[in-house]
């Protein structure tokens, strides 16, 4: 079993942030072990340098949606070339200051040292609310590349059921209820088929929905079973980052509040809804998808064990790949429950 190392990261990026690392030998319910406190100064010149990159990764992307709408729009190979390399430098510039952020703060040497003995590919949660701090590459620091650890991130403060309250991940065949919003790049019958069929064989089976009215979306959420939700589409964070949307069809849009009620009907967790399967983990492979994961977080009365979103705007072709992907290293029927 990995060690599960958690880091809590609690302040504003201007101030600093108290940091405390824990280390569990199991999951979140374990006893902590081990706790190092410590602290990570201020960095403004890091958030300069996302914003940056940000920025040329969005005019990255706004090339390519202009070759996509038109090919004979833009010709010039050394355009593209520039837009390529302009992204890379920043992209390398903001890994730097990262690095240099982690690696040289005297008040953070303690945690660093720890992190450093840990060995090799443990677990490592990333706690905090700041909406900044959740944007950063964290999987390309060195430390945490060097030892191939997994990142994940959390908010500071949450609720966690009763693991001996937790229902049994349902027999058969695991369900993924997949829903095709606006500006989705699923709709091709043949990526569909070939989707159903590597599903077929990791024991799952996908149920699509192109594009519905939001009553259907709660209806199917209320009614059935289901173990995954998928969404592929057009999404958005709000600035603070605590709110996001998706784009659900061509005349609406939805927050997690609007599915507040079908969600915990769907995730089963209380006794009210003791009949439901247990959603286990939500997918939106989606533009700008952390204010979803905000609002998640914040219901904390969802208990939704994992959940899955892109940090920033993604190309359209991408959806069809992930969600392969996904399904190539969907192994087991069945998802282990955690929080």
């Amino acid at each position: 079993m990995k060690r599960l190392l958690t880091l809590i990261l609690d302040g504003e990026i201007e101030q600093g942030f108290d940091a405390t690392l824990e280390i569990r030998q199991g999951d979140l319910h374990s006893p902590s072990q081990t706790r190092i406190k410590g602290r990570l100064s201020g960095n403004r010149d890091l958030l300069n340098c996302y914003r940056h990159w940000q920025q040329r990764y969005l005019s990255l992307e706004m090339l390519f949606r202009a070759l996509s709408a038109n090919p004979e729009q833009v010709t010039n190979s050394s355009q593209r070339g520039e837009a390529f390399a302009a992204c890379r430098r920043a992209a390398e510039v903001l890994e730097g200051s990262l690095n240099h952020w982690l690696n040289t703060d005297l008040e953070f040497r303690s945690i660093r040292d720890k992190l450093l003995r840990s060995g090799k590919k443990f677990q490592l949660l990333l706690q905090t609310n700041n909406p900044w701090l959740r944007r950063f590459p964290w999987h390309r620091w060195d430390l945490l590349a060097e030892a191939q650890a997994d990142v994940a991130l959390s908010a500071i403060e949450y609720d966690c059921p009763n693991p001996l309250n937790r229902q049994p991940t349902p027999k058969g065949k695991v369900k993924i209820l997949a829903i095709l919003g606006q500006g989705a790049n699923l709709n091709q019958q043949a990526d569909q088929q070939a989707l159903e069929e590597l599903a077929g064989k990791a024991g799952a089976q996908i149920t699509w929905r192109q594009e519905p009215q939001a009553s259907e979306l709660n209806q199917q959420l209320w009614e059935q079973g289901w173990d995954i939700l998928f969404f592929a589409g057009h999404s958005g964070t709000s600035q603070e980052g605590q709110r996001g949307e998706i784009q659900l069809n061509q005349t609406e849009r939805l927050t997690i509040d609007d599915l507040r009620f079908a969600l915990k009907k769907a995730i089963g967790r209380r006794p009210r809804y003791a009949n439901a399967r247990g959603l286990q983990l939500a997918i939106f492979n989606s533009c700008d998808g952390l204010g979803l994961a905000y609002q998640l977080a914040a219901q904390q009365d969802l208990y939704l064990p994992q959940v899955i979103v892109m940090a920033e705007k993604v190309p359209d072709p991408v959806s069809p790949k992930f969600l392969r992907y996904f399904l190539e290293a969907y192994i087991h029927p069945g998802l282990t429950r955690g929080c």
